[in-house]
């Protein structure tokens, strides 16, 4: 009988290990959402998902979640490194009552060392019946790096993309649209480390702020479009660095550009104009490095400092 028993728990551990294995051996390098797809399918080409959540949980560390046709892929937290992209076809998240992405890769899993997002080619929308009722078009909290690429963000009541992170975190933006958004259009801080951003032909306009570096804030901006926000851009946080290359900056009902008490802002080829305000230091540094054109606002502002680049 004690061998019978002995037996029967070595089979069952047998076949536990074996359940582990196989819903292992499910996740796929690749997996698929249709608009008439099934989460309860195994998200492949021909058997694909209805939503990102439904595919994420089918899709290996390291994978990529690609859409086959038009449709609402729903809100999703990505816990593991992924690539959501909508290439080819109109794929969108509807936030309500939700933020639409939120990305959250905790470190110390040995099988994701690089613990890094990519969204491609979406359409991140946050109004639910006429009204904004999505919080953050993509909100980030650890990670150690995220790109969003060719993305439009839209119609969100709080940030279109809000790094809070407790780590150092990088953030590359490129082709990126996000517009009325009752908060700030991209805002970054940190509790611990450092934010590296940097946002390369970003427009935000119609947000309350259009971009916020926080504290512990690098964040580089590069032939980037600000307006019609009441805000333009600010540099908050004592440790916050604010570098502008090609940007324009108009409409902002209050300021183009403020600093704050220890901030500094750097401006290569710039045009703040249009503004109430064009540049207001506040305690911090506003500084000219070359083919700057801040004119044309109500009150234009001085820089801190100037420096000549031959």
């Amino acid at each position: 009988m004690r061998i019978f028993r002995v037996t029967l728990q070595l089979l069952t551990l047998c076949l536990f290990a074996a359940a582990l294995s196989a819903q292992a051996n499910a996740q796929a390098t690749r997996t698929w959402v249709s608009g008439v797809g099934d989460d309860a399918n195994p998200c492949s080409r021909t058997a694909p998902c209805k939503t990102f959540a439904g595919a994420i949980s089918k899709t290996a560390v390291n994978g990529e979640i690609d859409a086959i046709d038009p449709g609402g892929y729903g809100a999703v937290t990505i816990t593991k490194s992924i690539t959501i992209d909508g290439g080819g076809t109109f794929a969108s998240i509807l936030a309500s009552g939700t933020s639409g992405v939120i990305v959250n890769i905790p470190a110390g899993n040995a099988n994701d060392p690089h613990r890094t997002a990519r969204l491609r080619r979406l359409s991140i929308n946050g109004s639910g019946g006429g009204t904004r009722t999505g919080f953050d078009g993509v909100r980030i909290l650890k990670a150690n790096s995220v790109f969003i690429d060719d993305v439009v963000i839209q119609d969100f009541m709080e940030e279109g993309v809000d790094v809070n992170a407790d780590l150092d975190i990088a953030l590359a933006m490129d082709d990126v649209q996000i517009r009325n958004c009752n908060g700030t259009g991209v805002k970054t801080q940190a509790a611990v480390g450092f934010v590296a951003a940097t946002l390369n032909n970003v427009r935000v306009q119609m947000c309350s702020v259009g971009l916020e570096a926080g504290l512990r804030t690098r964040v580089g901006v590069n032939n980037s479009v600000f307006t019609r926000n009441p805000t333009g851009l600010k540099a908050t946080g004592g440790t916050s660095i604010l570098n502008l290359v090609g940007t324009f900056v108009s409409v902002s009902q209050t300021v183009g550009l403020v600093g704050g008490p220890g901030a500094v802002i750097r401006l290569s080829s710039c045009t703040i104009t249009q503004n109430f305000l064009g540049l207001d230091p506040n305690g911090g540094q506003i500084i000219s490095l070359d083919h700057n054109a801040v004119s044309g606002n109500i009150t234009d502002g001085v820089f801190t400092s100037s420096v000549l680049k031959l």
